[in-house]
């Protein structure tokens, strides 16, 4: 009988949330290694050193699961911007990925079940054909992890099986070669791929093909796998394929305008802050909705806790203390949220419009709106742009305060920054240090934190003054 937990004990919450990264090809990411933690993964290194190019590489992954490979290549700049130049010099181009990370099957089924956590190890090889002028997903595999609860890891690293796809060309007619692990077909309770999404199975009579077979024929008789479509994409009965899409793509890459943050958003607008930082106006009317609903009630669109709008508040005042609320109307004339910011002292009370505030108040707004918002991970590129040094100060502890490292899914946010006092707020271990070394991006973690530590300590300067001075080891 299995006991969950006595023979392999519990899972260290920040251990089993670890994502690795090998990328070859893609841009200076040549035999690129990188692994990201729970909570904050603080990017630094030179001009040129290649950290936009691995944000980059995620949205490119995130562009492929979702949607194409087409895509992705046109979306991260075409084919002379995703290739390095020296892998367009080869006879075939290729840009090859593997990320290994956990996903959570519960999103994608009804009712709760015991054990909803698999990990899984996602490969890709795409390449571009020179005779065709066409790029297309030559290899593509996702191996499977034994699925265990969230207390206990049950033998997590033991695998279950795999599914793999092999093309020859970017002919459509070329009949892609599938390969499907034995154990994937069996109804254990440790098998991801055991559940199966009914209202996606084929009209067809069940009674003739036993359970295994019949998904054997819905993996390997894909209505839509197309050579420059990934199989977690084809939209197969399988909740374990949403459920490894979803965790490769629940990243999202921002770059804040404070112009498109000012913008006054349409009524009809999700309650969601864009890449570009628009709708913000939208998203703290809805906060607002959610304030004046009790517990019983659905806040259309998107839920989001009661207390989220004064949570923003008292972020606020921690760099504008004159702050008092934060309110948004709905105008049904001009069809737009306004938002408003009170301000003043003991006496006075000043009512002032979110387009009259500053760049780094918008921008300010917009980091706390994302903090607390639903959502996994989070990546952030040159914050301190616009932001005031006491912002830049609090930055840090605004995102460590939306972290939880015993959820079932801990935020995970990741920044590139050049400022060294948003640097000085960090911890070594959270720092991620990039290198360009013969024509190749290097990356590490800083080994000795103790050591790091020490020397803060003794010396009281920031781990941003030995970032500035290149010094940081």
């Amino acid at each position: 009988m299995e006991t969950e937990g006595s023979v392999f004990g519990p899972v260290d919450p920040v251990q089993r949330h670890v994502a690795h990264y090998h990328v070859n090809g893609f841009r200076s990411l040549q035999n690129f290694s990188v692994c990201l933690k729970p909570g904050l993964n603080v990017l630094l290194g030179a001009n040129g050193s290649g950290k936009t190019n691995f944000l980059d590489f995620l949205d490119f992954i995130t562009n492929l699961v979702v949607s194409n490979c087409a895509t992705a290549v046109s979306e991260a700049g075409g084919v002379a911007r995703v290739f390095s130049q020296e892998v367009l010099k080869r006879k075939i181009p290729r840009v090859t990925a593997k990320i290994i990370g956990l996903a959570d099957l519960e999103p994608f089924i009804p009712g709760s079940i015991r054990r909803r956590f698999f990990k899984f190890e996602y490969e890709v090889d795409i390449r571009y054909s020179k005779f065709h002028t066409a790029i297309y997903i030559a290899n593509e595999k996702v191996k499977f992890k034994n699925l265990h609860s969230n207390e206990s890891n049950l033998d997590a690293e033991t695998t279950v099986g795999s599914v793999e796809i092999h093309r020859k060309s970017p002919l459509s007619d070329d009949e892609p070669r599938w390969s499907v692990g034995n154990y994937l077909y069996a109804s254990s309770p440790r098998n991801p791929m055991r559940f199966v999404h009914a209202h996606r199975i084929p009209l067809r009579s069940k009674k003739d093909t036993p359970p295994g077979e019949h998904r054997v024929q819905l993996l390997t008789q894909a209505p839509a796998a197309a050579p420059d479509e990934s199989i977690l994409n084809t939209r197969l009965a399988f909740p374990a394929l949403d459920a490894v899409r979803a965790a490769l793509s629940r990243g999202r890459s921002f770059n804040l305008n404070p112009q498109k943050a000012r913008a006054p958003d349409d009524i009809s607008r999700a309650p969601l802050i864009q890449a570009d930082g628009s709708g913000l106006s939208a998203t703290i009317y809805q906060m607002q909705q959610a304030k004046k609903s009790d517990e019983r009630q659905v806040v259309l669109r998107r839920r989001f806790r009661q207390d989220a709008l004064d949570t923003i508040v008292g972020w606020t005042q921690l760099v504008i203390p004159e702050l008092q609320d934060i309110t948004a109307t709905a105008d049904p004339h001009t069809g737009k949220y306004q938002v408003y910011l009170h301000v003043g002292g003991e006496n006075t009370s000043l009512k002032i419009s979110l387009q009259s505030a500053s760049d780094g108040t918008l921008k300010w707004l917009a980091f706390a709106c994302l903090a607390i918002s639903p959502g996994v991970e989070y990546t952030f590129e040159e914050p301190e742009n616009y932001l005031h040094p006491k912002m830049q100060q609090y930055f840090i502890s605004l995102l460590r305060d939306s972290i939880d490292l015993d959820a079932s899914f801990p935020k995970r946010f990741i920044i590139s920054t050049h400022s060294e006092t948003i640097i000085n707020q960090c911890k070594p271990e959270e720092l991620l240090l990039f290198h360009f070394i013969d024509g190749a991006t290097r990356c590490r973690h800083i080994q000795n934190v103790e050591a790091v530590m020490k020397q803060v300590n003794e010396t009281g300067f920031g781990l941003g003054h030995y970032y500035a001075h290149n010094t940081l080891r």
